[in-house]
């Protein structure tokens, strides 16, 4: 960060928590798709194979 830029100290805590926050509700999102993905590739292949 430059030294110029004056950022109060709140607002730059606030960004950097909501960034964070943002982050990781993407990186859930994420997992959780892949997982129901995953889940769903599984379960076709379980009918395969049993049937």
């Amino acid at each position: 960060m430059a030294k110029d830029t004056k950022i109060p100290k709140p607002l730059k805590t606030i960004a950097t928590t909501a960034f964070f926050a943002i982050m990781r509700s993407l990186v859930f999102s994420l997992l959780f798709m892949l997982l129901n993905f995953i889940i769903k590739q599984k379960r076709k292949f379980f009918s395969e194979f049993f049937i």
